[in-house]
């Protein structure tokens, strides 16, 4: 059974047995007779529940609140299923293995560059250097006491590994700002060229 609170005008719902008894209103707290029917045993009434459409709405917005933040965490769930899943499609591209191949080469050219860089030093050392032959078995090669000779040398040779190596180094370096500038020179003439040819085209 639906009424209304005839003083506040609140909308109610309760129970068919409440019909012709006096209630109070849940909302302003005044009495008032349920109208259109008789009390058949006398009873004393039940409490009337609100039923107004403001609880309505506020019940709607919870669910539209509650809808909202789930597709946001789905969404944010497949976003990052994508991204993973875009990462592993890169491990297995050819831009990947292009990669793999760069970074091969440009370890070997460094290697190689440090190579030559610190060669006079290492052939003086070795040539001309005493150094230690017999290295206990099971050495690890990157152990120190192979390269004693080379970390920490003694002797006269020493002298003149270290200048022959500083004027190496010093003509290394020469050699690679020499054709660093050739390049830029070169790459910045033909860029003028094109601006140059550019300008020609427009003109005619």
């Amino acid at each position: 059974m639906k009424t209304t609170c005839p003083h506040c005008g609140q909308h109610l719902e309760g129970e068919d047995s409440l019909a012709g008894t006096s209630v109070d209103c849940p909302g302003c707290g005044k009495p008032f007779t349920v109208p259109d029917a008789t009390n058949a045993d006398g009873t004393a009434p039940s409490r009337l529940r609100n039923d107004s459409p403001d609880d309505e709405g506020t019940l709607d917005e919870a669910n539209r609140f509650l809808e909202r933040l789930i597709g946001n965490v789905i969404h944010a769930i497949l976003g990052v299923f994508r991204r993973v899943s875009t990462v592993f499609h890169w491990f297995w591209s050819a831009k990947f293995a292009k990669f793999v191949v760069l970074i091969v080469v440009l370890a070997a050219l460094l290697a190689a560059l440090g190579g030559i860089a610190i060669a006079p030093y290492a052939v003086i050392l070795f040539f001309f250097e005493k150094h230690p032959v017999e290295v206990p078995d099971g050495t690890p090669f990157w152990d120190e006491s192979r390269w004693q000779w080379f970390l920490h040398p003694a002797g006269s040779w020493v002298n003149v590994a270290i200048f022959v190596e500083i004027l190496w180094l010093a003509l290394f370096v020469f050699w690679g700002v020499w054709i660093g500038i050739k390049s830029y020179k070169r790459g910045a003439l033909a860029r003028w060229r094109e601006r140059r040819r550019a300008r020609k085209a427009l003109r005619s």
